[in-house]
């Protein structure tokens, strides 16, 4: 009786092992693991669209009024915008051609435009030049006296030296503002000693002049506009003219 008492405390004994070891209703078995909570990642926000300010308007444009033209200077305006610099004395810039005989006068009849005659004598002494308009002046020009140079720099011939002409025709085919059109005496008397024809030989050059104190007086007849009238050129270009 003793042993089957042992016997039964011994399988109930086994029983509630199993029982502890598998867990059994109404026993609190090992705690649930715990369930993550989700992480919600926060949105990233949108950029808010940024409008860039209007770029400012272009300056007006300040209106420049050009500078006004300078007129033609009148010969012997002193100093004017003509001259070639401010101490020049009154000179003024030019270009110079010559026609007729290397040592005449200029017209064949030493004559011209203005009405003088032998213009190879005295005072002329064929020192005489056509003047183009804003120097023979509608016939009121002629008789006038100019100085006139030329420098090294128009040609290694010129000697610098003022040398003075008479203005007796008038020049119809100006190569400048103001163009004398001298006699090849005249033209060649603005060279050094001896280089006379040399100087001629260039047909045309630049030159000064300025008006002088003399006039020589005389009758001045109507001029002729060039109908009919056709010079011929001939030698260097610009230089020796036929009428």
């Amino acid at each position: 009786m003793a042993a089957t008492s042992f016997s039964s405390d011994a399988v109930a004994v086994a029983f509630l092992c199993l029982l502890a070891a598998n867990g059994c209703c109404g026993c609190p078995g090992p705690a649930p693991a715990p369930t993550p909570t989700p992480t919600r990642t926060p949105a990233t926000p949108s950029p808010i669209p940024v409008t860039p300010p209007p770029a400012p308007a272009p300056p007006s444009p300040v209106p420049v009024t050009p500078p006004p033209v300078p007129a033609t200077p009148s010969p012997g305006s002193g100093s004017g915008s003509g001259s070639t610099n401010s101490s020049s004395g009154g000179w003024l810039d030019a270009r110079a051609t010559w026609y007729g005989a290397p040592d005449g006068a200029g017209p064949d009849d030493n004559g011209g435009a203005c009405g003088f005659k032998n213009v190879n004598l005295p005072p002329f002494n064929a020192m005489t030049s056509c003047g183009n308009e804003p120097l023979f002046k509608d016939g009121k020009g002629c008789g006038s006296c100019y100085q006139i140079r030329c420098v090294g720099k128009a040609h290694p011939a010129c000697s610098s030296v003022p040398e003075t002409v008479i203005i007796t025709d008038m020049n119809y085919y100006p190569v400048a503002r103001y163009h004398f059109d001298l006699s090849g005496t005249a033209f060649g008397a603005m060279a050094k000693d001896g280089r006379n024809d040399e100087l001629r030989h260039a047909g045309i050059i630049d030159m000064q002049f300025k008006e002088g104190a003399v006039r020589v007086h005389g009758a001045v007849r109507d001029v002729p506009r060039g109908e009919g009238f056709e010079p011929e050129l001939r030698g260097d270009p610009g230089g020796v003219r036929e009428w």
